[in-house]
């Protein structure tokens, strides 16, 4: 006791910051590849912190994920995420929190659609309800379906849907055809586009 007052002395290990080691920094990461982050462990196993937060932000997501004792995660939703720039940083959860510094990694995703049906060799009946499905990559905003009935020679809108709806209801127009095909494109990027086989 000092002066009326208890002068308490801590003596904690200098901790070795703590390394990020994958995705490598201004990296690429790939969307059809498991999405692992790994970070070092500290030196000195006697003031190892034993549990981690793993804070990853991006165009998509703003997540915190607790670790206990491992030093890596495999994140489940990859398929989910949108393609863009990301962050990631560890921080260790005990009386010497410390924050590594952020890495950030680009993902990589590929889009497309797909009409799935109809996609050939289907009859539809003018006037009843056919069911128009397609399949899209995660973050695509809105698809623009159509039909011709000429081979693709020209095409009449159906609908502006949601890439993420996956089908559409469509009354079967007046005009018998041998020649019908469907059409559904992305709005924002007409490179992504898919016709019925026919």
């Amino acid at each position: 006791m000092q002066n009326g007052l208890y002068v308490f002395q801590t003596n904690f290990p200098a901790r070795q910051p703590l390394n990020l080691l994958e995705p490598p920094d201004a990296g690429n990461v790939s969307a059809n590849t498991p999405l692992t982050f790994r970070w070092s462990r500290v030196a000195n196993p006697q003031i190892d912190p034993l549990k981690y937060e793993l804070r990853f932000m991006g165009p998509s997501i703003d997540t915190t994920v607790t670790i206990n004792g491992d030093t890596s995660y495999t994140f489940p939703h990859a398929s989910s995420l949108c393609a863009g720039t990301y962050s990631w940083h560890i921080v260790t959860k005990d009386e010497a929190t410390e924050v590594a510094s952020a890495d950030t990694f680009t993902f990589v995703r590929h889009s497309s659609v797909g009409v799935t049906s109809p996609n050939g060799g289907e009859n539809l009946k003018v006037g009843t309800n056919a069911i128009i499905t397609w399949n899209a990559t995660a973050c695509l905003d809105s698809v623009s379906i159509a039909y011709s009935t000429d081979n693709g020679t020209s095409w009449n809108a159906i609908a502006h849907r949601k890439a993420s709806d996956l089908s559409y209801v469509w009354l079967v127009p007046n005009t018998e055809t041998t020649q019908g095909l469907i059409r559904v494109r992305e709005l924002n990027d007409t490179t992504l586009i898919d016709e019925s086989d026919s």
